[in-house]
């Protein structure tokens, strides 16, 4: 479940930033690729609640840009996550309270470092 959770995780902060699109010209037939620039706006947050079986309360995932700045001699945009299972998920089946952290490129949304620390439980 932790792997899971983490994935969850990792894969929604990851996945946000758009690569590219296609757009048709009108005046001619042919498809053309227009770069798009992630947008990254610090503060920006998403909150999940995380079901699982039949526990609809299992965890809780947080996302949020946390700021931009020269990050491991890069410019880059600072992504944390923080997962933690909650109530009897917690306290029966697993504890987690880790957090994710993700150094991404503004300019192209990739990620060039990212680390997890995985924090006492919960109480």
């Amino acid at each position: 479940m932790t792997n899971t959770l983490a994935l969850l995780a990792l894969a929604s902060a990851l996945a946000a930033p758009f690569q590219a699109q296609k757009k048709k010209d009108a005046a001619s037939a042919s498809a053309a690729t227009v770069a798009v620039t992630p947008r990254y706006a610090v503060g920006e947050k998403l909150t999940y609640t995380v079901s699982f079986s039949n526990f609809p309360d299992a965890a809780n995932v947080e996302l949020y840009v946390a700021g931009r700045g020269s990050y491991f001699g890069r410019e880059g945009v600072e992504l944390r996550a923080h997962v933690a299972t909650v109530g009897q998920v917690r306290a029966a089946l697993l504890a987690v309270n880790d957090y994710f952290f993700t150094y991404a490129d503004p300019a192209t949304g990739l990620p060039y470092r990212a680390q997890t620390v995985a924090a006492p439980p919960a109480t």
